[in-house]
């Protein structure tokens, strides 16, 4: 082969932010349940299917997360003589039960949050000892219980291992601030930090991990309103914005890197839902209110692979906009929606209940909210070569317009590693991305990146130069992709007991006029 060709070749690894491709899948059912009902819709709706669940009392899914066989939800059902108690359930693609785990004897009453584990599941809530984690196995029986603070709306994969949860804290004066705080893979506690307010009652609702290691946290400022705060790894504030009435319901992390946020703002006919995006520095990159849709807030919001974002709103509605935030589509029905997830197809699963008394569980799933046919060549995904951790890959690209493309699942929080060569040219350039769209980086030699989102990830090799003739002359490479999980701690040893720690403050002042407390544990 020349030594002197005047192009370069590309290795581009790229992910669909999809829900996780679970390489354990879901084991053998521990509790059957007949429970459920298929709701039938019509051909013009983006709605592929919306199934209710009937658990025997109030019920409600709060969160959901897709596995290899489907989805795996988890809520609470409610009743006048047991009270609340918290479940895990598991469905397969059509959204039939698998099985259903409840934790009634163990008295956790309410699960906010769900997390898909390297292996098993994370859960995070309140019961009858304050604040709850839980690391539950792929049948969802318990493993670990971590208890600590008030109440826990939310966790997070940590970039530097572990996870991180929001919630609630009580200090010594009976005085309850918003937390942050940090768990080993175990479920110890590493630290915890509070963020006192001097305004009124504050709390966060939704946490996501960030590319450089630290995390972004939705809630309530109390007098201010929708609340959005960027730390640093160990918790300690960098920037933080309250800037209308009203509330933020999630946060998310896009595939560039920037910050989603989203909930409810007020305008001059009520509430609103409004998303924004933030650069990891703070600068608002766009913020848009939705005044001429029927609902009052967003609860969740997701991307998709061509950049464009989706919404779930209050009366179980969806909301798609560009990536600009302008409205696209908009369609809603009867419930409360307080999830959702994307999936590989570019579709998205809607968590929720029907709402009122006596109100079911809800699962609702899109159809493709993408087109087909892209640019890049994505819809060569479907005729990928699926490859595993490990696996050394050689093969040759004759001219020009070659690809190749290639698969492997992730799962979040997982470390993905790039070994590789191209005998011609010896300089060639690796372009990389974790998600199906232009790259957002690149590096002339291997390549370690933490999977942010779970997914079906792949890798396509092609001459770098579209604007060149065809060359009929042959390009050969070789790779190898390593998929490593953290320590996972699923012995079934006990995480810590009640972990709440001392409660002194460092002193430090946020932007907002926030103070952090830090107890190290």
């Amino acid at each position: 082969m020349s030594d002197d060709i005047n192009r370069r070749s590309t290795l581009k690894l790229l992910g669909a932010a999809a829900g996780t491709l679970s390489l354990s899948g879901i084991a053998a059912s521990r509790t059957r349940t007949n429970g459920s009902h298929f709701a039938d819709v019509s051909d013009d709706q983006i709605t592929e299917w919306r199934r209710t669940y009937d658990f025997g009392g109030n019920d409600v899914a709060t969160d959901v997360v897709h596995t290899s066989g489907g989805y795996v939800f988890a809520g609470s059902t409610a009743t006048e003589s047991s009270g609340s108690d918290a479940y895990l359930a598991a469905v397969n693609d059509a959204g039939e039960v698998q099985w259903r785990t409840t934790f009634d004897g163990d008295g956790v009453q309410k699960i906010h949050g769900l997390l898909k584990a390297s292996v098993g599941y994370i859960l995070c809530g309140e019961g009858d000892s304050g604040g709850v984690v839980i690391k539950a196995d792929d049948e969802g029986t318990e493993q670990w219980r971590t208890n600590l603070g008030t109440e826990i709306a939310d966790i997070t994969q940590s970039i530097n291992g572990g996870y991180a949860v929001v919630g609630l804290q009580m200090d010594s004066d009976a005085d309850v601030y918003p937390m942050l705080a940090k768990l080993t893979m175990d479920g110890d506690v590493e630290w915890t930090k509070n963020y006192r307010t001097d305004v009124g009652p504050s709390y966060f609702n939704a946490v996501v991990a960030t590319r450089d290691a630290g995390y972004a946290l939705a809630g309530y400022l109390d007098l201010n309103g929708n609340w959005t705060v960027k730390t640093d790894s160990e918790g300690n504030e960098e920037w933080s914005t309250a800037p209308r009435e009203g509330e933020a319901e999630d946060v998310y992390l896009t595939a560039d890197g920037d910050i989603l946020s989203t909930g409810s703002v007020v305008g001059s006919g009520g509430f609103s839902p409004y998303l924004t995006r933030y650069a990891l520095d703070g600068t608002v990159r766009f913020t848009t209110q939705y005044d001429a849709i029927d609902a009052d807030s967003a609860s969740a919001v997701t991307e998709l692979t061509n950049d464009d974002f989706v919404l779930s709103t209050d009366e179980f509605g969806l909301l798609q906009t560009d990536s600009e935030g302008v409205k696209q589509r908009f369609e809603d029905y009867d419930g409360e929606a307080h999830a959702l997830v994307s999936l590989y197809d570019e579709s998205v699963v809607i968590a929720g209940t029907t709402g009122g008394d006596d109100a079911d569980a809800v699962l609702a799933k899109t159809r493709t909210l993408v087109d087909s046919g892209s640019e890049d060549g994505d819809d060569q995904r479907q005729n990928a070569t699926e490859i595993e951790s490990g696996e050394q890959v050689t093969d040759t690209l004759t001219g020009t317009y070659d690809q190749d493309w290639y698969t492997f699942p992730v799962e979040q929080g997982e470390t993905v590693s790039i070994d590789w060569s191209l005998t011609s040219p010896e300089d060639a350039t690796l372009n990389y991305d974790y998600r199906l769209r232009t790259p957002s980086g690149e590096s002339t030699g291997d390549v370690e990146e933490y999977a942010g989102e779970p997914g079906q990830y792949y890798i396509y090799i092609r001459p770098d130069d579209a604007d060149i003739a065809p060359d009929p002359e042959e390009h050969q490479y070789q790779f190898t992709v390593t998929v490593a999980s953290q320590t996972d701690g699923d012995d079934g040893t006990e995480g810590g007991d009640e972990s709440n720690g001392s409660d002194g403050s460092d002193g430090s002042d946020g932007d907002g006029g926030v103070d952090v407390d830090e107890d190290e544990c």
